[in-house]
């Protein structure tokens, strides 16, 4: 009978399965012998100190947490009592005063002649920070309809 003494520096399961793999492949029958070295009194320090700070953080992440939803709270009760004046939420999309055009005409033709050279929707709707769909409505005259679309 072998036997065979593991030191714990590496990851004890790799090596067992590699020791059995091997002595399995011998024939033989395996004695597995594995010291643990007794934790240091550094080791300990360290440990308790990890420990001491973790809890910290821990109480330090609840408390932000709980001001966050005095925060929230907060905010929600000014919506109630005072609505839009105080909390307004920004308008977007069609529901916009005016409904704004976001593209300038000269950037609309800009648009449809760069398309016609070639320029993909994607790369175009990049450059005018716009959805790749408002290029390809701009393109085929949906939108900015009184411009000429040759």
């Amino acid at each position: 009978m072998a036997k065979v003494q593991l030191a714990y520096e590496k990851s004890i399961d790799y090596l067992l399965s590699q020791a059995f793999k091997f002595w399995y492949w011998l024939g033989c029958k395996l004695e597995v012998t594995i010291t643990v070295p007794p934790a240091s009194p550094e080791t300990q320090e360290t440990l308790a100190r990890l420990v001491a700070e973790n809890d910290e953080l821990k109480a330090g992440i609840e408390h932000q947490l709980s001001e966050n939803r005095k925060l929230l709270d907060k905010i929600s009760r000014m919506e109630d009592t005072w609505g839009e004046a105080v909390v307004a939420k920004p308008k977007t999309g069609p529901q916009r005063p005016n409904n704004n055009r976001k593209l300038t005409e000269s950037e609309v033709q800009e648009i449809r002649d760069r398309h016609r050279a070639g320029e993909k929707n994607v790369d175009l709707a990049y450059s005018f920070d716009v959805n790749p769909a408002t290029i390809s409505r701009i393109v085929r005259g949906q939108y900015h309809k009184k411009l000429a679309v040759a």
